[in-house]
């Protein structure tokens, strides 16, 4: 017979996700959705607490959750506080999935980190996207594989922005917005 229980780590994540998004983005989402702003503070908090990070693996920084239903949970919680702002916080992991699944141990010691940061960079609008792509932190500056050519400047509506890699070759990289 199927267990239907869910474990005891599937159980506390999708607590975890419950809590946060009945404390912090039920109360702030009417806002958001009014605004149009990428909700920061919120996404700041999600990652200093795991939400962002806990289905990457433990060597580069994640929480080492590998379970997809472990990841439904948590994500169906913070849809329940809002899912604009769910996506926000989460959508940045589809950028890993191809290292995740296709990337060497280079390629994965080198990006992957970036997805665990406590400052969640890769997820798009402000401090995302182009605008994140024209303007790294430090430390992603000193990054020898980062590309040291700008873009040309994304225009107005413009959604996504991603590093195109030619080849096989992680070092040549043009970042172009799509």
């Amino acid at each position: 017979m199927i267990d239907f229980q869910l474990t005891e780590e599937q159980e506390q994540m999708r607590q975890l996700a419950h809590r946060f998004a009945e404390r912090e983005i039920r109360p702030v989402a009417a806002e958001y959705d009014e605004s149009e702003e990428m909700p920061w503070s919120v996404m700041e908090k999600a990652a200093q607490i795991g939400l962002t990070s806990f289905q990457y693996p433990e060597e580069y920084g994640g929480g080492g959750v590998i379970s997809a239903l472990t990841a439904c949970l948590v994500v169906e919680e913070l849809a329940w506080g809002c899912l604009g702002i769910a996506t926000a916080i989460v959508g940045a992991g589809l950028a890993a999935v191809p290292i995740m699944l296709a990337g060497n141990e280079e390629q994965k010691a080198r990006y992957l980190p970036w997805f665990c940061d406590d400052d969640p960079p890769l997820a798009g609008g402000g401090r995302g996207g182009c605008d994140w792509a024209l303007s790294p932190s430090p430390s992603r500056r000193r990054d020898p594989m980062w590309p040291r050519s700008a873009p040309p400047p994304c225009a107005r509506g413009i959604i996504t922005c991603s590093t195109v890699r030619s080849g096989l070759s992680p070092t040549v990289a043009s970042p172009t917005c799509t």
